[in-house]
């Protein structure tokens, strides 16, 4: 069974940047997020394959932007998405985006405003995650083995997480079914820790089993957040992992290749994988690869001569970022 996935080009950086540097979300009314080193965020509509609008949100890289599980095309004043930035100028950022249908054109479109600003350290890792069920809670790193839980809408701060140990925060993720979510955090040195992000208190602290000390460290997570209660992790040495979340146990482990940057997405039915390896250098390389979110297992893959940075997924598009620009994919299972 054939399962092709055809690189589509967006469109390309309306300027030169060193590479688009963190991350790629969709909201829900097909508006994709792009960030760059040059503290720019770049909205493209993904139907139509165009650059909708580009605003300058931080003062140099950004590490990490994304959407809230909110959205849907209303009409004005009915609400929106809430897309979070955090920046290597130490601040978090939240952004309100109202998508709307304009009926005299028939066009979507989209209003994008700041709503709030917040003061995090300054850092190579600033992972944030916004709650699945309520849409207004963010979970961020503030300072280091620190979270904190806001609700963004009222602009207050929820819940405080004291992490244990020093070693710092590579990525978070909020996991579980809506009677028992819990935010799960990554360390460098390897660890994998639950919380109650109600009471900041400790559920479970598992530990990535590894003989060389350089590829410990889980850089990426995702979960699924309905059905059974599962997450899905990626650590430096490209092994794929699927654990549950209520026990902290392990179910599948798959072995995969060491790269320069490893991610993954999911969207509730798509496990996307993306390792690049020689990044910088004329034989960069990246292999992209669609698993099964049951067992791991690689269902279809192929290769590219270029670096890949990010990966998003919705329904049967996939989004993925190199040097040159966005571009866009389709899955199609024959």
């Amino acid at each position: 069974m054939g399962i092709p996935v055809t690189m589509v080009p967006i469109c390309s950086m309306a300027k030169p940047v060193k590479r688009l540097s963190a991350s790629l979300s969709f909201d829900n009314t097909a508006l994709l997020a792009a960030s760059s080193d040059d503290g720019s965020i770049f909205f493209f509509h993904a139907v139509n394959h165009t650059l909708y609008k580009q605003i300058t949100a931080h003062r140099g890289q950004i590490n990490k932007a994304g959407f809230n599980s909110a959205g849907g095309l209303l009409s004005k004043g009915q609400g929106g998405s809430r897309l979070a930035s955090v920046g290597c100028d130490g601040q978090l950022r939240i952004w309100k985006t109202e998508g709307c249908i304009d009926h005299a054109t028939g066009k979507a479109e989209w209003d994008i405003e700041e709503h709030w600003c917040l003061d995090v350290h300054s850092s190579q890792y600033n992972p944030f995650a916004w709650h699945p069920y309520h849409r207004d809670f963010l979970a961020a790193n503030m300072n280091p083995g620190h979270f904190q839980v806001f609700d963004t809408h009222r602009q207050v701060a929820l819940c405080n997480i004291a992490l244990q140990g020093t070693s710092p925060v590579l990525e978070c993720e909020f996991a579980g079914d809506e009677s028992c979510c819990c935010l799960l955090v990554s360390q460098n040195d390897g660890t994998l820790s639950a919380w109650d992000y109600r009471t900041g208190r400790s559920l479970w602290i598992a530990r990535q089993p590894s003989d060389d000390k350089r590829n410990d460290g889980i850089v990426s997570i995702q979960a699924e957040h309905y059905g059974e209660p599962k997450a899905y992790t990626v650590d430096r040495s490209g092994s794929v992992e699927i654990w549950n979340v209520a026990e902290g146990r392990r179910i599948q482990s798959r072995n995969g290749r060491m790269g320069d940057y490893q991610r993954l997405a999911y969207d509730g039915g798509n496990l996307v994988h993306i390792c690049s390896d020689n990044v910088g250098t004329e034989n960069a390389e990246s292999r992209v690869a669609l698993l099964d979110p049951d067992s791991g297992e690689v269902v279809w893959s192929t290769a590219f001569r270029l670096a890949l940075y990010s990966v998003a997924c919705q329904g049967s598009m996939v989004a993925f970022a190199d040097s040159s620009g966005v571009h866009l994919g389709r899955i199609d299972i024959a």
